[in-house]
């Protein structure tokens, strides 16, 4: 499980986010272009140096795109697949089923939100459950990445054609303002707002470079805004979350939605490199 991260993000780390978000963007745009980076979909690193400006930390952070709703909530398979395949330490079925416990633990203890008579059969399959105006439920994830850029120790940028950003996991959703209070975070839970948790797997073996399964778990810091108000799409949104990333260890994500076109940008901040 990741480590309770509580806390308001400073100016610096939205300038930060911002402009890592922009650089994102110019080189989505150039890989539109057709540049020859792309082409061959092949690491770049911009310089082998050792940074020596104002940070320390490594960023990792990327642009995801998928050509229709990414998400399948409830899944009829159930999420046994699902998670054998993310994550290598699920292999049974008791497994997925202590993978929705720890949900279960992190609503009650985060938002004192009690769950907890959720069967194994609804854990392991993800059914939904309402709670009043509370439904839960389990989902998967499926979409493009297109670009991944990593600050310190050295500047990198992948470019990327054919790897996919697969993910599972569990979410509360609200269907009418709901008032929180009791658990560490405390507030209105407005309608169509969620609770989740994810666990999901970078595998890229794209062209000519190969590398590890990278796994990245997150979940949000309060609540994850909604994505409609008055039966339409919110243009975006943006949010924090803490993640576990099995490379880079633990940190703070910063992450910006655009929703009618699904594109979903993260800044993951990690400690000081070595």
């Amino acid at each position: 499980m990741i480590p309770n991260i509580m806390g308001k993000t400073t100016v610096f780390n939205y300038i930060v986010f911002i402009i890592i978000l922009i650089l994102c963007f110019i080189q989505t745009l150039n890989c539109s272009r057709g540049s020859r980076d792309c082409k061959k979909c092949k690491t770049k690193l911009r310089d082998g140096r050792r940074q020596t400006n104002y940070t320390t930390k490594v960023t990792f952070s990327g642009i995801i795109d998928a050509k229709g709703e990414p998400y399948d909530m409830s899944p009829t398979q159930g999420l046994e697949d699902a998670w054998k395949m993310i994550d290598p330490n699920v292999t049974s079925r008791s497994d997925v089923i202590k993978k929705g416990r720890e949900f279960v633990a992190y609503v009650q203890q985060r938002f004192n939100i009690d769950i907890s008579r959720l069967s194994d059969t609804e854990l392991l399959m993800g059914s939904p459950v309402e709670f009043g105006n509370l439904t839960f439920a389990g989902y998967t994830t499926e979409a493009d990445l297109r670009l991944v850029s990593k600050t310190t120790p050295t500047r990198q940028v992948k470019y990327y054609r054919n790897t996919k950003y697969k993910g599972v996991g569990y979410a509360l959703l609200v269907n009418a303002d709901v008032d929180l209070d009791g658990g560490e975070w405390t507030g209105m839970m407005p309608t169509h707002s969620t609770i989740y948790t994810e666990n999901a797997i970078i595998d890229s073996n794209e062209c000519d470079f190969k590398e590890e399964p990278h796994i990245l778990i997150t979940r949000p810091l309060d609540i994850h805004p909604a994505k409609y108000y008055n039966g339409e799409y919110v243009g975006a949104n943006t949010w924090e979350a803490e993640v576990w990333s099995s490379i880079y260890g633990h940190g703070v994500q910063y992450s910006i939605d655009m929703h009618e076109v699904y594109v979903y940008a993260f800044v993951n901040v990690f400690g000081d490199a070595s």
